[in-house]
């Protein structure tokens, strides 16, 4: 695993309250065992890594490397695929149960494009954001899906 490189000489504050009573949780990624620290905030309850990666290092992490060393692959094999669409339905299902109606929708971490491609087939004007060239790839070609390559920081619109 290539996770992003931490810089410890940065004070460690709670990236909600800017509280120092962080207490360490763990130490290392439950998947890999390569260093992820990651503290409980004693003030406000947020989980989080700390400290947190640069904005560059994390896009240049889940633009290469995040689907390999997660998944082990550039574009989503089968059992991903039937994963994420189960995965999609149910959050479309809340959505509409939810009273949300139809209209411009923005998936920011569209994975394979399912979400999007049933979002869209609901009557959503759906579209999504992929760091992953490979991912957002596949949803364009397999399911048809709105999906760009690109970061929140891509966004443009109103959703």
């Amino acid at each position: 695993m290539r996770l992003p490189h931490f810089h410890p000489d940065k004070a460690l504050r709670c990236a909600i309250c800017e509280s120092d009573q962080l207490v360490r949780v763990a130490r290392k990624d439950s998947k890999s065992g390569a260093p992820l620290p990651v503290f409980h905030c004693g003030n406000c309850g947020l989980v989080q890594q700390a400290p947190l990666p640069e904005e560059m290092e994390l896009q240049q992490y889940y633009s290469d490397l995040y689907r390999i060393d997660y998944k082990g692959t550039r574009q989503p094999k089968a059992k991903h695929v039937f994963r994420a669409a189960r995965c999609a339905k149910q959050r479309l299902d809340f959505l509409i149960q939810s009273g949300v109606r139809p209209g411009s929708l923005l998936d920011v971490g569209a994975g394979g494009g399912e979400f999007v491609a049933m979002a869209h087939r609901a009557g959503f004007d759906a579209s999504g954001l992929e760091p992953n060239e490979g991912y957002a790839e596949y949803a364009r070609s397999e399911h048809g899906a709105r999906v760009r390559t690109g970061n929140l920081s891509d966004a443009v619109g109103r959703f």
